[in-house]
């Protein structure tokens, strides 16, 4: 899924490889909002702008209600990186812990595969990426 400006959303299993793209069969539905983005307040969104705030309120464990205006929104997502309180109807709530997402780690020792405790070559990973799993 991808949403840009609050006015399209580009939804389905097209993954963005040259297998996708050249071998597999993917589908993909565009919804274009003619309406443009809309208000922040529910009732007032357009469909795409809606449906945002609707995902988001999912992984964030809050209503979409407030997650319409973007600084609002962007806040909260600040606050689940860094572990921030932030303020909702004037309280201050720890939305760390009850969220369903985590922040990325650059920093993270990515396992290199192995068989039977030998690491592969990347050489080699990349032959067999490139004729089995992404082929041109």
């Amino acid at each position: 899924m991808l949403i840009v400006d609050d006015e399209a959303a580009f939804i389905g299993s097209v993954n963005s490889n040259r297998r996708s793209w050249f071998h597999d069969s993917e589908i993909d539905a565009t919804v274009v909002d003619s309406t443009g983005a809309g208000g922040a307040a529910p009732g007032t969104r357009g469909f795409v702008r809606d449906f945002r705030c609707t995902l988001w309120a999912q992984h964030l464990n809050l209503s979409s209600a407030l997650l319409g205006d973007f600084a609002t929104s962007l806040t909260f997502w600040q606050a689940v990186i860094s572990g921030a309180l932030v303020l909702i109807n004037g309280t201050l709530v720890d939305i760390s812990g009850t969220v369903s997402v985590r922040p990325y780690n650059a920093t993270a020792v990515v396992p290199r595969y192995a068989i039977g405790g030998v690491p592969v070559p990347d050489a080699l990973l990349q032959k067999a990426w490139d004729a089995l799993e992404d082929p041109t």
